[in-house]
């Protein structure tokens, strides 16, 4: 199962959106201003323009209004979800503007063999064309420039060849969840007997026990074995103990009373005996838990950078979310989810590959 999701609006891949920082829409507006102002201002225009009643008035208009959408271009087209704007803006704007140009040219030009410049429109005509061709010429380039200043600028745009700046720093949050198996030693103690054994007297009566271990536990320390409960005994054999790490086993023997002999051969037994061998000590053994778990790693990303490897925790893994952010200021947020079924998913240029051989993820940012 593959899952996506993010934050933001849908752009093309090869192209990802960034917003210019402040300064550098403040310093493109500044060049962009002084050269227009150089163009329209401190550069003579030709005499039979600049002749014309109006004509500073007009030339003020021009560079007023190149003025106000120059502030408008840098403050709010300054991202690449305006470039499809930026260019037909500068597009329209140049042309437009040079085929002002020519046409105040035309109205303008020099009569054959005449030696000054006949006017053949109005006034108000060339004052109209000398607006529109410096004020739209002035808007053009200025709308490339801003299309220029984003795509060289967008680190993120690396990959293209575009970009003059150094990868974008990026932050990923990668949430591994699964199941984990915790294992908890248990210590229990044993005590096993012989059972209880009758004798008479003069008689040795040997005892044995054994102990073993349940599957994969083992004997803690060392056993003890010892006659319990007996009468009319007394101990032949003390108790020995033998052992490893899950068997354990005891053997002793008790003998019973002497005979009391008495006159004329005749023997007496004050009475038969009894007893039983004990083995106890203490065993321990593995007791397996699982449980949902949960761990959050946290790791730098370059744009256009080699994948960052990961070594993921030692659990079965049944999904993996990353989380991919700018590291200073605001941005973007692309989120990826991979399971076991899938091994690799992708939000645009963030990337996720799951290993589950090495226990491993792979984190790249084309």
């Amino acid at each position: 199962m593959l899952l996506l999701a993010h934050t933001g609006s849908d752009i093309p891949k090869e192209i990802a959106a960034t917003s210019l920082p402040l300064v550098a829409k403040i310093l493109g507006f500044v060049v962009s201003w002084a050269t227009s102002i150089y163009f329209l201002w401190v550069r003579k225009p030709p005499k039979v323009l600049s002749e014309i009643p109006f004509f500073e008035q007009t030339q003020k208009i021009s560079i007023v209004a190149t003025s106000v959408f120059l502030m408008l271009t840098w403050g709010a087209l300054g991202t690449s979800r305006s470039l499809p704007a930026l260019i037909i803006l500068a597009i329209t704007l140049t042309v437009s503007g040079i085929i002002a140009f020519f046409m105040t040219v035309g109205l303008t030009m020099k009569k054959e063999g005449s030696a000054a410049a006949v006017v053949t429109a109005s006034p108000t005509i060339l004052l109209i064309c000398f607006l529109f061709y410096t004020a739209f010429i002035s808007c053009g380039l200025t709308s490339a420039g801003v299309f220029l200043a984003v795509l060289l600028t967008n680190p993120a745009n690396a990959s293209l060849g575009t970009n003059l700046t150094k990868p974008e720093p990026l932050t990923v949050t990668v949430t591994v969840s699964g199941k984990a198996v915790t294992a908890e030693n248990q210590d229990a103690p044993f005590r096993v007997t012989s059972g209880q054994q009758n004798f008479g007297c003069e008689e040795s009566k040997p005892f044995k026990v054994d102990f073993a271990t349940p599957t994969g536990a083992a004997i803690v320390g060392q056993a003890t074995a010892a006659f319990l409960n007996f009468d009319n005994a007394k101990i032949a054999g003390a108790p020995t103990v033998n052992q490893n790490a899950g068997i354990a086993s005891a053997a002793g023997v008790l003998r019973g009373l002497d005979y009391q002999n008495l006159a004329f051969g005749i023997r007496n037994c004050p009475g038969g005996g009894h007893g039983e061998l004990v083995l106890s000590g203490v065993y321990r053994s593995t007791v397996n838990h699982e449980q949902e778990v949960t761990r959050v790693l946290t790791n730098d990303l370059t744009a256009g950078s080699e994948p960052v490897l990961v070594t993921l925790p030692d659990f079965d893994v049944s999904s993996i979310k990353g989380v991919c952010k700018p590291k200073l200021g605001q941005g973007r947020t692309f989120t990826v989810t991979v399971t076991p079924a899938e091994t690799s998913a992708s939000d645009g240029p963030f990337q996720v590959n799951y290993v589950p051989q090495k226990k491993q993820i792979g984190l790249s940012f084309k």
